[in-house]
């Protein structure tokens, strides 16, 4: 065995890995999941890359999932928080810890509060504000705590990163760059 190369039953991080692996490996968030808190393992949606992080470890780390073997692919500075994963094991989103809704009071409302950050390994490639996503955050419903913005968002078979919110509109970005690729409208359910 190299130094590069771990077996999957000899790191904790591994063990995470394989407890959190049934969450993690959905590729959409719907409006329906609870707020989670910051995750330390997080995959591709199939499984083939994870991304550890803290509180597991200080820094983010690309592991390649190969026959039981979790081999680090690359390491970038990071905070604890939740993503979602590309399936290049290159890109990867930092989404909203409360998910599809936002809690009430302070600046979680506010227009320029930053929903997702797309980023390649360390480098950040943009930033989408609630403001871009939701025309009218004073009509959102939802409870005296809460409301509830997005239907559901992930990474599509496609690749791409797709946004959907209660307001009927769908948002589709390309994850190597950030950027917005179209809009539309989303038909209700």
């Amino acid at each position: 065995m190299n130094e590069h190369t771990t077996p999957c039953t000899w790191r904790l991080a591994c063990l995470l890995f394989l407890a959190t692996s049934s969450v993690s490996l959905a590729d959409m968030v719907s409006a329906e999941a609870p707020p989670s808190a910051a995750q330390a393992v997080m995959c591709s949606a199939s499984g083939r890359y994870c991304l550890h992080g803290p509180p597991l470890q200080q820094n983010l780390t690309m592991f390649r999932m190969d026959r039981g073997q979790a081999t680090p692919v690359w390491t970038a500075p990071g905070e604890a928080a939740h993503y979602m994963v590309a399936e290049d094991g290159e890109h990867y989103v930092r989404i909203p810890l409360g998910q599809t809704r936002l809690a009430l009071g302070g600046d979680r409302t506010s227009p320029r509060r930053v929903m997702f950050v797309f980023y390649a390994r360390e480098r950040e490639l943009a930033r989408v504000t609630l403001g871009q996503l939701i025309h009218s955050i004073s009509q959102l419903s939802g409870t005296i705590s809460h409301r509830t913005w997005a239907r559901d968002f992930g990474f599509a078979p496609d690749g791409k990163f797709v946004i959907r919110t209660v307001e009927n509109r769908t948002f589709v970005f390309d994850p190597t760059t950030g950027a917005l690729l179209g809009e539309g409208a989303t038909t209700p359910n």
